[in-house]
């Protein structure tokens, strides 16, 4: 304790005394140091700050892996036994089903998939009064929770890259203040008509529920004893807020399980008694807890990469999330490139895996992160009318990306209620709104989707889905509210895609993905996505009054 209040003196000494233009140290971040400077002028009573540190290399033990990579990155042709170490225990530690949805995308084992440098791990665990939370091997950094002078005793240390603030995250479980539904009768009808606005009933219907599509869906409590899971295939748990291998789901607290039940059942419910809620109730669930919704200091972005990365060692090929972060950050940050779970968002997208995530319930104030990574499909919220929500979130992203992708029900939303399970096979129903519900409803559709397809990529799924949207807006200003329309699973199901030869997705560099070397030039006006037909969104239309710079608008006050 005495080593906590010293470093919380040395904070609000620093901090108060020194030049406003005084950094703390030359490896934290800008939104570390404003948070630090907001906390000193507060005179918070907590000393502990929790923060990303990232480690500049994974190791000179690596060469002879990283060496034989660069001349033969087709790892998965070679027999095991012939591979260096280290490159031989990270092939071991994928499942069967990550290599096989790994080799359909055409990726292989990447530097990202070594462990962080153990002797690095061990220097800073050594570290008084520093505590590690998570340990990322794609971003090759650690979350901790630590005083300042513990902070920059790693700081200090050769191998720290950089510090970077793990934003508190404002609790935002509840989307809207749910309605029980006490009628059992109407509940099928509602449920029915829910999964027809998106016409994933029709895929239901020809017998594509999800079957051998393993799913990753995280949120904050699970109550998987509800009637509507009753026949769920649950492949594995894992709840990464309490940490410690703990494989319990379920909270203590009945109301902290009430989100994660409903969101799982938008995604994969179903009951006889019920009918199918989700349309996704024969996949293989993955379920991660990853929300702190009684914690002090509701710090969860690290939780969601490091279950991200459990999902997709064990072989998810689609992901469904109902978060969004947008605390200290700042509107020019949601890139898609800024926040530590974009970029894992990233490259989970690069290791061939379909990614759902809530647009957020802001309206016009815009997406938060991780719904503004590259590829992820961003759901908005719509009612049985297919009239937006008004807390829906409206785009772009800070670098002129249409957001959100596609839209479903989220107004009035019947989802499984967990308070109402008095004894497990037990349960009702009741209704909520956010895009919360609308993400995961669209996720079982693609479940379904990827049933009926199970040859194709997540890049194929995605152009599927982007091109056969329900009525897609015209107009600039639709398109940051529905994007490209109402998800519509039946016709995405019926979709052709462009052969080979042809230009599918257009890189940043204007060079094709999938066709000819250099084919495929983007016009400075479009973004990078299916043959540049989408226009890049000029910052004043989403920001009137900012400033565009470098491509990013600038909005008045950036601190969220």
């Amino acid at each position: 304790m005495t080593g906590c209040v010293a470093g919380l003196v040395l904070l609000f000494v620093f901090l108060l005394c020194a030049p406003a233009a005084a950094r703390i140290h030359p490896k934290f971040s800008s939104t570390l140091e404003r948070y630090l400077q907001r906390q000193a002028h507060k005179r918070a009573t907590t000393s502990d700050v929790y923060a990303w540190v990232f480690f500049s290399d994974k190791g000179d033990h690596l060469k002879e892996d990283i060496e034989f990579l660069t001349k033969s990155p087709d790892v998965f042709s070679r027999r095991k036994r012939d591979l260096p170490q280290n490159l031989r225990s990270v092939y071991a530690e994928l499942s069967e089903e990550a290599v096989e949805r790994r080799k359909k995308s055409g990726v292989s084992i990447k530097v990202q998939d070594f462990p962080v440098h153990q002797d690095y791990l061990d220097e800073v665990k050594n570290i008084d009064g520093l505590n590690i939370r998570h340990v990322s091997r794609w971003l090759n950094a650690i979350s901790v929770r630590a005083p300042l002078d513990s902070l920059t005793a790693a700081a200090d240390l050769p191998f720290v890259e950089r510090v970077e603030l793990l934003p508190p995250a404002a609790p935002k479980a509840v989307d809207s203040s749910p309605r029980p539904h006490h009628e059992k009768r109407g509940i099928r009808e509602t449920c029915r008509q829910q999964l027809e606005q998106i016409h994933a009933a029709e895929l239901i219907d020809e017998g594509f529920a999800g079957q051998n599509i393993s799913v990753l869906i995280c949120d904050n409590g699970f109550r998987l004893d509800h009637i509507m899971f009753s026949d769920l295939e649950v492949r594995g748990t894992l709840n990464f807020v309490t940490g410690f291998g703990d494989t319990n789901v379920r909270n203590s607290n009945p109301n902290y399980n009430e989100h994660g039940t409903g969101t799982l059942s938008m995604l994969a419910g179903y009951s006889s008694l019920y009918g199918a809620c989700g349309a996704g109730y024969k996949a293989r669930l993955w379920v991660a807890a990853t929300e702190d919704s009684a914690g002090e200091y509701p710090a969860e972005e690290d939780n969601l990469v490091a279950a991200l990365e459990w999902g997709e060692r064990a072989g998810v090929r689609l992901v469904s999330t109902s978060l969004g972060y947008d605390d200290w950050y700042a509107w020019q940050d949601f890139d898609g490139v800024t926040s530590p779970c974009a970029k894992a968002f990233n490259h989970a997208w690069d290791l061939g895996v379909v990614l759902v995530n809530s647009a957020g319930n802001s309206g016009a104030r815009g997406i938060t992160t991780p719904a503004d990574a590259y590829y992820v499909i961003s759901v908005g919220a719509v009612d049985s009318g297919n009239h937006i929500g008004f807390f829906s979130s409206h785009g772009p992203s800070a670098d002129g990306r249409i957001k959100p992708e596609l839209c479903a029900r989220g107004v009035n939303t019947m989802t499984a209620d967990a308070i109402s399970v008095s004894v497990p096979g037990t349960g009702s129903v009741k209704t909520w709104s956010g895009t919360s519900f609308s993400a995961p409803l669209l996720a079982g559709g693609v479940a379904a989707l990827m049933s009926k397809h199970p040859d194709w990529t997540n890049v194929q799924v995605r152009e599927a889905l982007l091109h056969t949207g329900t009525n897609p807006p015209k107009d600039l200003q639709g398109k940051l509210q529905y994007g490209y329309g109402i998800a519509n699973i039946a016709a995405a199901s019926k979709y052709e895609h462009k052969k080979d030869e042809e230009c599918m997705t257009c890189l940043i560099s204007g060079r094709c993905m999938m066709g000819p070397q250099g084919s495929c030039p983007c016009a400075s006006s479009s973004f990078y996505e299916y043959d540049c037909s989408v226009e890049k969104i000029d910052c004043v239309m989403r920001c009137p009054g900012g400033q565009c710079r470098d491509g990013l608008c600038y909005c008045e006050g950036t601190m969220r």
